[in-house]
């Protein structure tokens, strides 16, 4: 695949999230996230935002169900993005400056940096519809010091103590 434009000069692409053979971006100067075809090498589609100079930050896709979640730095709210339609279905609101975020597939805990906070977000998703706003995710905040903007999740085994 060459090179992709994903739209007018200075788009400022900050994350991108593989779902299937398209890839969705987060960038920070679009009102619209990019849907590549990667097969195709092109931009196919856009999912526009429902706040005007948000700054989408960070994306992550849902384990199951064909949603991404998208950080919107200026809005302080995750939103949620079904990857079917290519829409919008709800915000979630998380605190001052989102950026980085994972999704732990085991348990659809959400882990999200809020650098205007100095913590880490933690939202519960579990038994939470994603494609409408009815039902509020369990939210809890963890202090991790000076200007967090990105997280990652790591699985680790423990050590067998018998051995």
């Amino acid at each position: 695949m060459g090179r992709v434009v994903l739209g007018p000069a200075h788009v400022q692409p900050r994350a991108v999230a593989l779902w299937g053979t398209r890839a969705v971006f987060a960038c920070a100067r679009l009102d619209v996230l990019p849907v590549v075809d990667l097969a195709g090498g092109r931009v196919e589609d856009g999912v526009r935002l429902p706040v005007a100079g948000a700054a989408p930050a960070g994306i992550a896709v849902t384990g199951e169900g064909g949603y991404a979640l998208v950080t919107l730095e200026r809005a302080g709210v995750l939103a949620v993005v079904d990857l079917l339609e290519w829409k919008v279905t709800r915000l979630v609101p998380v605190g001052v400056g989102p950026r980085g975020i994972v999704i732990d597939s085991a348990d659809a805990t959400v882990y999200c940096a809020l650098a205007g906070q100095r913590s880490m977000a933690v939202v519960h998703l579990d038994g939470v519809d994603l494609s409408n706003t009815d039902g509020a995710p369990q939210f809890e905040e963890i202090p991790v010091g000076a200007g967090p903007s990105s997280v990652a999740l790591a699985q680790v085994d423990d050590p067998d103590p018998s051995s």
